[in-house]
This record gives C-alpha cells, sequence and structure tokens, in this order.
C-alpha cells in the first residue's frame, strides 16, 4: 500500500517539474513585449495552454504511461492554478467555479490547437487569433511567427521519450528560430 502512494508522489513530483518547465518557458518577456501577448491573468494562461499544448499532444502519443501521465501533469497544472487564484483574493466559493471555465477553455484550446495543425496554416493563425490573443487587432506577421513558433514546440517537444518528460527534462525550440521583434 505505501508503495501505491510512494509512486504517486514521485508522479506528482515529476510532473511539478514539467509543469514548472512550461511555465518557464511562458513567461518569457518576449511574448509579452514584442509578441503581442497580453500581459494579464488571461494572457498569461494562455501562453501557458500554448506551451503545454505540444506536452499534452506529446503525452497522448505515448499510449496508457503518457496519458496516465499527462493526467497527473494536468491535476499539477490545475492545482497551481488553484493556488494563484486563491492568492489574487478569488474567494473559495468562486475557485471551483473559475477552475471549472479554466478547465473548459484549456480542453477547448487544446483541441482547437490540435486540429488546426493537422490543417493548415491559414487555420492555425485563426486558432492562434482566436485563442491566443482573444480575437484583439494583432498584427499578421506576428500571426504567422506564433504559428511558426507553435510547429516549431510541437516537434521539439516530440523527440523527447516520456522517461525524459517524466523526468522534467523538456527543451523547447530556440525561440530565436522563428520570432523577431515585430
Amino acid at each position: 500500500m505505501f508503495d501505491y502512494f510512494k509512486k504517486r508522489r514521485a508522479d506528482w513530483d515529476q510532473a511539478e517539474r514539467l509543469y514548472f518547465k512550461i511555465v518557464e518557458q511562458s513567461r518569457l518577456p518576449y511574448f509579452y513585449r514584442d509578441g503581442q501577448v497580453e500581459d494579464t491573468v488571461d494572457g498569461r494562461f494562455d501562453m501557458v495552454v500554448l506551451h503545454a499544448f505540444p506536452v499534452f499532444n506529446h503525452l497522448k502519443q505515448q499510449g496508457k504511461p503518457g496519458q496516465e501521465f499527462a493526467q497527473t501533469l494536468f491535476n499539477v497544472l490545475f492545482k497551481h492554478m488553484d493556488y494563484a487564484l486563491r492568492e489574487m483574493g478569488v474567494g473559495d466559493l468562486s475557485v471551483g467555479k473559475k477552475i471549472k471555465k479554466m478547465a473548459e477553455a484549456f480542453y477547448g484550446r487544446v483541441t482547437n490547437y490540435e486540429t488546426a495543425l493537422a490543417a493548415d496554416d491559414k487555420t492555425l493563425r485563426e486558432a492562434l487569433h482566436r485563442n491566443l490573443y482573444r480575437s484583439q487587432p494583432v498584427g499578421p506577421d506576428t500571426l504567422e511567427m506564433m504559428a511558426t513558433y507553435l510547429r516549431l514546440q510541437v516537434k521539439a517537444v516530440s523527440t523527447h521519450s516520456l522517461a525524459d518528460l517524466r523526468e522534467g527534462r523538456l527543451e523547447f525550440g530556440a525561440l530565436e528560430q522563428v520570432l523577431a521583434p515585430v
């Protein structure tokens, strides 16, 4: 019985290390300064989703062990979202409702990005405009850069083994490869 709890704790710790890598990448100043993403709670949430998407997409393709770890990562992600909402002063009675809406938004964005990547560049740019920029005015060059960036991240993350991801070893594609000041 104790081995079960020990394994669950180890899985949680591994997923948390991976989560922190995702958050670190999503907070790069470039996105908010030059990438035209709003530096707000919503904008930061959308950047976390943008960077979590390639990881979840890859884990989904790793069979049952990858899918189980993806669920743990999802739980970690939303546990941290819960903490963040509470730190911002959201009342205890409202947190659950907000987390539910955030989870729905997360799944919606992941589904949109997955569908758009399977389609064409125009569809991906539209999905980014709708989800990352919440349909706010943004230049076509910025949308193109972010579409290229997302494709780069999907490719970069796909090179990692499940063991790498479980150990929190995650290297995103180099930002400099696709993004330039707007």
